[in-house]
């Protein structure tokens, strides 16, 4: 039974520890919850594999090795995959040139495992213990997120807040916000990326809209922008899982709870925003969650799940989160709705009229691709979220609460029509280095769109033109709920540093986004 389970245990032990070194690199992100389903998935696969390759060569030695082998190489593919990528090699097509190369790994090491003749005692020793070696590594940041990971961390403003006795949600509006990723401000488009979506705008405007045109975001990253916005705070360097505890359990939203809405949240396929686990009702369209995409496409399947099934996925998850959104008006409690819809957000899978597109990558295509595309994108959205608010004031009884806005202004296509990439803005803001095109680049980066539908004109007193997300719904609660909020100023942030591992905050100087001439 020792000899067996000797030879047994490394295709499973490697396959596992894939699975277990993603998780771990992400642990400050995710719920412990999504291992399991990936674990049961690769235990079965490799379980079929390495019974069938028995079956076949009848030698348990040969098949443990080669099943190793195997496995190996199928989850090792995507990682090379996006190495190259990165490396821009001028590679066009690269899954041609990679997939014979990976065949050709596993063929030659197979045959001459298969026809090795000598014992094998030896090799699957180094191999066995290697496999031990790296499935340790590999769960090392997994003990402290157990304990840790299905906790929510509390953040409480502190703030004054009115008597909550006696409230109706009856005489309540409804309550929607709607995250559009990466949806420039309308100037921005038209000066910079030479699209005009007037026809929006305009639509908005007609239907009691009130678009600050010259709103800009608090931070140009998702994973900074709405926890801030859900708490109506300013977010300091704090660790993803804060900032994710932020959103699970926002301020905002229990505030509009204590007066009895109901919270409704949809799916997004972003790792903040993908499965709010404090929603009442929560909309979830997606097969695979943001952890399964990621590991899919470390895989040998990254071609074919990335070019279709993926794509495909996004694609449905937004007409169907588009139907159900022309629901809501029709529950009579109170509801309030979030959703992040990424749409505008790489990867790109609409063309311009809705169908299907081939979806695109950064290593798949070139900037200027990139930002034609985009803009497709802006066109196809723009349209259906007219439609949408149009449903949505029609069918309400009372009219409702609609926010409309972006997390941050585009971020690569940005880089491209400006000449500047990100680190090298950062690097000058923190040199005190200015210039026109830098005054441009931050504008185009933080511009954002940011739409109010208020009931009443009390509420549409307190808007104005530059306001910032962070002070969305302290506008929202002082006038509907009587809270005592307050406005707090209108601050920008950059981060040094882009990821969610390590980054460092710094107040963007005013002088680098004044004026409202991106020409200038």
């Amino acid at each position: 039974m020792r000899r067996s389970f000797f030879w047994i245990f490394p295709p499973f032990g490697l396959s596992i520890s894939f699975v277990l070194n993603l998780f771990s690199a992400n642990a400050d992100k995710l719920s412990s919850s999504v291992l399991l389903a990936p674990l049961i998935v690769v235990s079965v696969g490799v379980t079929v594999l390495f019974c069938t390759v028995w079956l076949v060569l009848r030698n348990l030695p040969k098949a443990s090795l080669l099943s190793s082998l195997f496995v190996l190489l199928f989850f090792s593919y995507g990682h090379v995959f996006a190495l190259l990528a990165q490396a821009d090699l001028g590679i066009y097509g690269l899954n041609r040139f990679l997939l014979p190369l990976w065949f050709l790994l596993g063929a030659l090491p197979a045959v001459g495992l298969l026809r090795y003749k000598g014992n094998l005692q030896r090799i699957g020793t180094s191999v066995g213990l290697i496999v031990l070696m790296v499935l340790g590594m590999s769960s090392l940041g997994i003990p402290a997120q157990i304990l840790v990971g299905t906790t929510h961390i509390k953040y409480t403003p502190g703030m004054k807040e009115a008597s909550l006795g006696g409230a109706n949600t009856g005489d309540m509006p409804d309550i929607y916000y709607i995250i559009l990723d990466a949806h420039a401000r309308a100037d921005v488009l038209r000066d910079v990326f030479g699209y005009d979506n007037g026809d929006f705008i305009d639509c908005l405007t007609k239907q009691g809209f009130y678009v600050a045109e010259e709103s800009l975001s608090n931070y140009p990253w998702t994973f900074l922008s709405i926890p801030s916005s859900l708490n109506m705070r300013y977010v300091d360097n704090s660790s993803p899982l804060v900032l994710s505890s932020l959103v699970q359990q926002s301020e905002v939203v229990e505030l509009f709870r204590k007066w009895g809405y109901k919270y409704i949240t949809f799916s997004s396929g972003y790792w903040m925003t993908d499965n709010i686990t404090a929603a009442d009702i929560h909309y979830d369209f997606d097969i695979f969650n943001d952890f399964d995409q990621t590991l899919i496409r470390t895989t040998l399947l990254e071609p074919v799940f990335a070019i279709y099934t993926f794509p495909e996925q996004k694609r449905q998850n937004f007409w169907n989160t588009l139907s159900q959104l022309e629901e809501i008006p029709r529950n009579t409690e109170a509801t309030f709705t979030f959703v992040h819809v990424l749409v505008t957000h790489i990867p790109y899978v609409f063309n311009r009229n809705g169908t299907a597109s081939a979806p695109f990558q950064e290593r798949w295509s070139g900037a200027e691709d990139r930002v034609g595309i985009y803009l497709d994108q802006i066109a196809f959205v723009d349209q259906k979220i007219c439609r949408l608010v149009d449903r949505i004031l029609k069918e309400s009884d009372r009219p409702p609460v609609i926010i409309i806005q972006s997390d941050h202004g585009p971020a690569g296509e940005t880089d491209y029509k400006i000449g500047i990439s990100y680190e090298t803005a950062v690097h000058s803001v923190l040199s005190g280095e200015w210039s026109p095109q830098l005054n441009k680049y931050w504008k185009a980066r933080l511009g954002i769109l940011n739409a109010y539908y208020l009931p009443d004109d009390k509420g549409r007193a307190r808007l104005y033109k530059s306001i910032s997300p962070v002070n969305s719904f302290r506008i929202i609660a002082d006038t509907y709920l009587g809270t005592e909020f307050g406005m707090l100023e209108d601050r920008h942030y950059f981060s040094v540093g882009s990821g969610t591992q390590t980054y460092d905050l710094h107040v963007l100087p005013m002088h680098y986004i004044s004026g409202s001439n991106l020409n200038r």
